[in-house]
C-alpha cells in the first residue's frame, strides 16, 4: 500500500506510517538529505543500507543517515506495518 504520512508545515521531523503488501518494495536504492529511523510493528522488512542487508521483524528498530543508498522490501506473506521518523520532512 501507499504510505500514510503526517502533514506538517513546520518542524524538522516527520512521522510516516507505512503498510507494505507482500512483495511490495521501495524500488531502486535512493538517497536524500537527513536521517531515518523506525520500528517494524508487524510483519517482516528487508532493508538495504549502503549495500548491507538487514532482515527485520516485528519489534525491531533501525536508523541510518539518508545520504547512504537505501531501499526496502516486504519479503513475507503478510502485510508489513512500520512507523518511520524522517528528518527533514520529505513528503
Amino acid at each position: 500500500g501507499e504510505p500514510a504520512v503526517t502533514t506538517s508545515t513546520f518542524g524538522q521531523l516527520e512521522l510516516v506510517y507505512t503498510l507494505l503488501d507482500p512483495g511490495a518494495d521501495s524500488g531502486d536504492a535512493y538517497t536524500h538529505q537527513g536521517e531515518e529511523a523506525g520500528v517494524v510493528l508487524r510483519g517482516q522488512l528487508r532493508l538495504w543500507v549502503d549495500g548491507e542487508e538487514f532482515a527485520l521483524e516485528a519489534g525491531d528498530s533501525f536508523s541510518y543517515p539518508s545520504h547512504l543508498p537505501h531501499r526496502y522490501l516486504n519479503p513475507g506473506d503478510e502485510v508489513t506495518e512500520a512507523l518511520w521518523a524522517v528528518t527533514p520532512p520529505t513528503y
